[in-house]
């Protein structure tokens, strides 16, 4: 065995369950969804181990077979192996929210967190907000849900916000724009 590969015994049970999944689906005829389909669907490419080929493979194998309907979803596109993209009829990828979309979730999973309106000049700081998406005004709401509502304010929450797009710039090693 080589430095850094895995025994294959608990390899081929994740293999197995791989194959299991999309045997059940189809049995059930239910949809099948993977989430982070980047850690099963290794690009062959850049792989580091063998048991990264075999899952892929695997899972292309199963790909094939399936009578069903497969979702898959990831914010590692090019993670992917490039064959798992050609056995997708659709592909759909979602951009950043509008600057009316950022409106949208913040009045309905923040807003409800802090008393009153939203201030027109929050307002302004939110519409300028580029790199937003729902999970981010999730991640707001989560961290600030437990906090007693009279100690949470608009700015605070918008705050976080910014933090939150602030964070993806920084990832990303884009220059922030607008705040």
């Amino acid at each position: 065995m080589a430095a850094g590969e895995r025994p294959a015994k608990p390899l081929c049970r994740i293999s197995e369950k791989i194959k299991e999944a999309f045997s059940a689906a189809e049995a059930g005829e239910a949809i099948l969804i993977i989430d982070e389909a980047d850690s099963l669907l290794f690009s062959r490419d850049r792989v580091r181990h063998s048991w990264e080929i075999s899952f892929t493979n695997e899972f292309l194998t199963q790909m094939e077979k399936f009578c069903g309907i497969l979702i898959c979803t990831t914010n590692r596109l090019s993670d992917l192996d490039e064959a798992s993209l050609r056995r997708f009829s659709h592909k759909i990828g979602f951009l950043a929210l509008e600057p009316e979309g950022n409106i949208l979730f913040y009045e309905r999973l923040l807003g409800p967190l802090a008393s009153g309106p939203l201030p027109e000049d929050a307002a302004r700081t939110l519409r300028g907000l580029t790199n937003l998406c729902p999970s981010d005004f999730k991640a707001v709401r989560d961290r600030f849900a437990f906090h007693p509502r009279h100690e949470l304010n608009h700015e605070m929450l918008l705050e976080a916000l910014v933090h939150e797009a602030r964070l993806k710039y920084l990832h990303t090693g884009r220059k922030a724009v607008g705040f």
